[in-house]
């Protein structure tokens, strides 16, 4: 871990007046390393403050009396002290792979720290948080944060990340939401892969399971003459106008899904589910006696229906209707030859 370095002292400051000069390394504030600039302001926010600093190699102790919650007057090099979470993802789209080459370090840096989703805003996919970031970011109410969501099914969402964590991190959003942390989402839309039906069944499953997001942006797919992905290219004129469409509907589903509560079970019933979860395979949804649909081309995407209708022989769960027209079985379905056995 690194120590913070002081690059500039705010004139008439306590910290100027107490001796501190820019160069100097705080080692320690009241004996407490920090590990980054969030518990450093936390520690100086104190009103007694005794620094361990260190100048040009030499050691001392340098005591800063100051009203509680004023501030320092120190700007230091760096937001984080100890190593910066970096991102373990391999995303197609992602912006990183799409530079030119011969750019200086530090912008080809992938990084996924909450921290710097606090402190900038940049987007984290969870795949790399834990229970003890949870547990410091519910302590310290470290909001908000912004969390990249792609897609909700666990199988898409782990194809697009190639990342096989992708398919369950985005439990740790759920929790955040759950402890009161304010999130905002986004969803990278790539034309042939989570658009389309895919689209509808991320957006019907953020209706269904995160209904309390802040916000949830859904933005094209930027694409540099410098990728290397065969996937990915822009977004043809009907693509576009079909995303648009199909965005501009649901902004009219989200405000009433955030006024309500989340349903336990699908129209017409008491409130509780008549099926039993699927636990055990990790997919989610009513299992009575329900079959996948298939399309004429082979099977469908997981879940064919994008959640957005209680629709028999479907391994759906239910959630609002989809406001751009039926369930999006019925466009996969082709007669009885659809149907599987299972």
């Amino acid at each position: 871990m690194s120590a913070p370095v002081v690059v500039a002292v705010a004139p008439e400051s306590p910290a100027e007046r107490a001796g501190v000069v820019p160069g100097d390394r705080i080692l320690a504030i009241n004996d407490q390393i920090p590990r980054d600039v969030i518990q450093y302001q936390l520690l100086v926010d104190e009103p007694s403050l005794l620094l361990d600093v260190d100048r040009g190699g030499l050691r001392r102790e340098v005591g800063v009396e100051k009203p509680a919650g004023s501030p320092l007057g120190v700007e230091v090099d760096s937001p984080l002290f100890d190593r910066v979470q970096t991102c373990d993802n391999h995303c197609e789209f992602c912006f990183i792979y799409q530079l030119p080459p011969g750019m200086r370090r530090s912008l080809y840096l992938k990084d996924d720290d909450y921290r710097l989703s606090f402190l900038y805003g940049n987007f984290t996919t969870l795949t790399r948080f834990t229970e003890s970031d949870l547990e410091r970011v519910v302590t310290e109410r470290l909001s908000p944060l912004y969390v990249s969501i792609h897609a909700t099914d666990p199988g898409k969402r782990s194809e697009m990340l190639r990342n096989r964590r992708g398919g369950t991190s985005l439990r740790w959003l759920r929790v955040l939401l759950d402890h009161g942390i304010e999130v905002h989402g986004q969803v990278v839309v790539c034309p042939g892969v989570n658009d389309g039906l895919w689209l509808e069944d991320t957006l019907a499953g953020v209706a269904d399971r995160f209904s309390d997001l802040a916000s949830l942006c859904v933005v094209p797919l930027g694409v540099s003459r410098h990728t290397s992905e065969e996937r990915m290219r822009p977004h043809a004129t009907g693509e576009a106008a079909f995303v648009v469409d199909t965005v501009e509907a649901w902004q009219q589903v989200f405000p009433a899904r955030r006024r309500s509560s989340r349903p336990t079970g699908p129209p017409g019933s008491s409130g509780r589910s008549t099926g039993r979860r699927r636990r055990a395979s990790g997919r989610p949804g009513w299992t009575a006696r329900r079959r996948p649909c298939v399309s004429a081309r082979g099977p469908a995407p997981r879940w064919p229906c994008s959640r957005a209708n209680w629709a028999p022989r479907c391994w759906s769960r239910w959630s609002p209707r989809s406001p751009t027209g039926t369930c999006a079985c019925s466009r996969w379905r082709t007669g009885s030859s659809a149907e599987t056995s299972g």
